[in-house]
């Protein structure tokens, strides 16, 4: 809902046949401009990337979307139901967030200014706006959007506690990953679901969306009302955002499997990951996947693992496995592309690479693989470092413990 100073009308500096939200009168700072109101506002319906770029309506998604999650896109087909999807965006913003379901004024607004806020305090690299030439005219206009505003300490510090609950939790990552790679849904039933087993990666259970090309999920809870119009020019149609929340799941309890793909294309031996956590012992390790049975893990040395230190899954934890990866680990904690990747690959390793024997008899230890490689092994387990079309193939990409277990298995 609207406070009843905003006024929408069309905003000439972006071109003929664009809108956007003004302050009628005096609007002081702290006060709400938007707010979610179950009662009036329509649910809100999320997309993943590729169900977006395949949708008839590609333009419109696009143009009206922002991001809730990991490849969750909350958007519209309707937004002249609703103005508050006209939001616009501006390097320095007049507005930002109180929570996920309420937009605030940052400062004192005057009459007839242009009611805006910054995008990166919802998008990421990998939302569909990423490239777009802005047209705020602010002193501190950064040109082109890349949002990449999560990884600046001060960016953060400025808006700390005023950016949607998504890009708050995704500062928080301790990995890193490249800003050319991004998390999302695989197509239903073309990989096993092999993170799964937790033996580097995990599922995503919070965020999840139906898997058909064209069908959107509904968002839980406070994401049901966004903003979105013209403030800038790229190939994509322009801007997106407000409130951010996780989409529900389907009507089957399902989630798809989740991996990371490419944005754009990387030359080998670029660095792609960098994973983070808390490093655990074996005991410590089977008292945390009691507590938490899909929580992903990692071996970085002999009998030692990393955890997550955040509760969910980050970023770099959706790589999955195949038999002829693409990737390999330069070091214990540090991915890097085995060959030229290609821009929307799938990013993988060979999870017997970061593996050996003292995982044995955790229950932990093997999964059924189905990865589609004319290689494929079937099934992966800890020993399978001792293979070798294993060791040719990953010769030069297995971390440093499973390097000194191959130099002495070969003396």
């Amino acid at each position: 809902m609207l406070h009843e100073l905003i006024q929408f009308r069309p905003a000439d500096k972006y071109g003929g046949g664009q809108f956007s939200l003004f302050a009628k009168g005096p609007i002081p700072a702290g006060t709400a401009v938007w707010w979610l109101s179950p009662a009036e506002d329509p649910q809100l319906r999320c997309y993943t990337r590729r169900q977006i770029l395949e949708h008839p309506q590609r333009e419109l998604l696009s143009r009206f979307s922002y991001m809730v999650g990991h490849d969750a896109h909350g958007s519209t087909l309707q937004p002249e139901e609703d103005p508050a999807w006209f939001f616009n965006h501006s390097c320095d913003g007049n507005c930002w967030y109180d929570g996920d379901d309420k937009v605030v004024t940052k400062r004192d607004v005057a009459a007839g200014e242009e009611i805006t806020y910054d995008y990166a305090l919802t998008e990421t690299e990998a939302s569909l706006h990423a490239g777009m030439r802005c047209l705020c005219g602010a002193a501190t206009c950064r040109g082109l959007l890349v949002f990449d505003g999560y990884r600046d300490p001060l960016f953060m510090h400025d808006n700390a506690g005023h950016t949607s609950s998504y890009i708050a939790r995704k500062a928080r990552e301790v990995g890193w990953h490249h800003p050319a790679v991004y998390p999302a849904r695989r197509d239903a039933g073309s990989h096993c679901n092999n993170n799964n087993n937790n033996n580097t990666g995990s599922t995503h259970g919070s965020t999840t969306t139906n898997s058909g090309d064209n069908t959107a999920s509904l968002c839980s809870a406070n994401g049901t009302s966004s903003t979105s119009s013209d403030t800038s020019t790229s190939s994509n149609p322009t801007t997106l955002t407000t409130t951010a929340s996780t989409p529900s799941s389907d009507s089957s309890g399902s989630s798809d499997s989740m991996g990371l793909f490419t944005l754009q294309s990387v030359s080998k031996s670029e660095v792609l990951l960098y994973f983070g956590g808390k490093v655990v012992d074996r005991r410590q390790l089977l008292a945390v996947q009691r507590l938490a049975p899909t929580l992903h893990f990692v071996q970085v040395a002999p009998a030692l693992w990393m955890v997550p230190t955040q509760e969910g899954s980050e970023t770099p934890d959706y790589i999955n496995h195949s038999c002829d990866p693409n990737c390999g680990m330069l070091d214990s904690v540090t991915v890097v592309a085995m060959r030229d990747i290609g821009a929307g690959e799938e990013l993988s390793i060979d999870y017997g690479t970061v593996m050996d024997e003292s995982i044995e008899s955790t229950g932990l230890e093997t999964f059924d693989c189905c990865c589609g490689a004319a290689c494929c092994r079937r099934r992966v387990t800890p020993r399978d470092y001792m293979r070798q079309d294993v060791r040719d193939r990953c010769q030069d990409y297995f971390p440093p413990f499973m390097r000194a277990k191959l130099a002495a298995t070969t003396m």
